[in-house]
């Protein structure tokens, strides 16, 4: 489909990966990206780094988007034994002309469930300090280390200081594997929407969840569902008997959903990628306080008008 987006594993080489992995590699160099190579990268020396990557303790990922690779990620998995918990993320890139479309963070959630799947609790990566970077990281909740100073040499001769950052993930703790049953007495067990086209709704639904860090769960004939944690929303086909009346929040029942931002940035963030898409942002001339002074959201619509809100700590 035209605009969607789809990541893939790659775990062989074919002619075709490696030339649009080539021409993205140096794109992102030439665009000022600290990720080992300089300008100007040539296309024997990028060809030459990816044909020696793989191997079993690498994962690599790809973001197809209109026949285009724009984006990959990298897994590196310690192989020593005592760091067989533990993994880095290496080489997050996108395209200069895809940035801001929510494509690294994608990459970021298949990276890390992949690490969980491999028996992983603990995430490790460096990024140059004040790059963009930086913010994307901790909002999936990456904690600062530390700083190296003079790490890695620039175009312009600069040598910048790095940020290192550690994440512990989903098995981590005692408390993962052995959920308290009793301080979840309450919370929410899953929402269930009813959907008038199932196509539409599960794009814009599936878009805005991965982007809040929910995982595809189930998928079936009628419907599409994502969970995060112990919680999952399910999208379902409206059965045609019952398409009218449309749904209006106005009447009694359901008004919005609201989901957690991690922060003021995520937000702001979202609230761009919206426009990219052509999603309209509501109450605009107030954004983000639309909710009032002391409460910072982003406001939008589904497919079918369904309110949702998405909120800063």
């Amino acid at each position: 489909m035209e605009n969607e987006l789809h990541i893939r594993e790659i775990a062989q080489w074919n002619t075709k990966d490696l030339t649009m992995l080539c021409s993205l590699l140096i794109s992102v160099v030439d665009d000022g990206a600290s990720i080992g190579f300089l300008p100007s990268l040539t296309c024997a020396d990028a060809r030459l780094y990816w044909e020696h990557l793989l191997e079993p303790s690498v994962r690599l990922w790809a973001a197809d988007y209109d026949g285009e690779i724009v984006g990959t990620v990298q897994l590196h998995l310690t192989m020593k034994q005592n760091g067989a918990h533990r993994a880095e993320i290496a080489k997050l890139m996108v395209h200069p002309q895809k940035r801001r479309l929510g494509i690294a963070r994608q990459l970021m959630d298949v990276a890390e469930r992949a690490a969980v799947e491999a028996g992983r609790s603990l995430l490790v990566l460096d990024t140059r300090a004040g790059d963009p970077s930086n913010t994307l990281y901790r909002s999936l909740g990456f904690v600062e280390a530390g700083r190296i100073p003079q790490y890695a040499r620039s175009a312009d001769g600069q040598l910048d200081e790095t940020v290192i950052y550690y994440k512990l993930i989903a098995g981590s703790r005692e408390s993962d594997f052995h959920p308290n049953h009793s301080t979840r007495s309450g919370t929410l067990h899953h929402v269930e929407i009813n959907v008038s086209n199932r196509q539409r709704s599960v794009e814009f639904w599936g878009w805005l969840l991965g982007y809040l860090g929910y995982k595809p769960y189930q998928n079936w004939v009628e419907g599409r569902s994502w969970c995060k944690g112990e919680t999952y929303v399910v999208l379902v086909q409206t059965e045609s008997d019952y398409f009218e009346p449309h749904y209006q929040r106005k009447r009694t029942g359901l008004n919005h959903l609201a989901f957690h931002a991690a922060s003021r940035q995520q937000v702001d963030e979202l609230a761009d990628l919206l426009r990219t898409r052509g999603t309209h942002v509501l109450y605009e001339d107030r954004h983000p306080y639309a909710g009032g002074a002391e409460h910072y959201a982003v406001f939008f619509e589904d497919p079918d008008r369904l309110k949702i809100e998405v909120v800063a700590p």
